[in-house]
């Protein structure tokens, strides 16, 4: 099971402020474009880039 969205925050960011700016900054419009939101965490992070961009190995 992936990490919960402040848990995946938490591994990016090493600040509540850095959090924050993701959570409102990245996360945000992403989702509203796209519909990732975070929520599935790591998991949900990897099939994401893997979906847009590259294959990660």
């Amino acid at each position: 099971m992936g990490l919960s969205t402040p848990d995946a925050q938490m591994v990016l960011a090493e600040t509540p402020t850095e959090a924050r700016i993701l959570r409102e900054e990245v996360f945000g419009p992403i989702a509203a474009t796209t519909g990732f939101d975070g929520e599935g965490g790591a998991e949900e992070i990897e099939e994401y880039l893997e979906t847009k961009y590259i294959a990660l190995p």
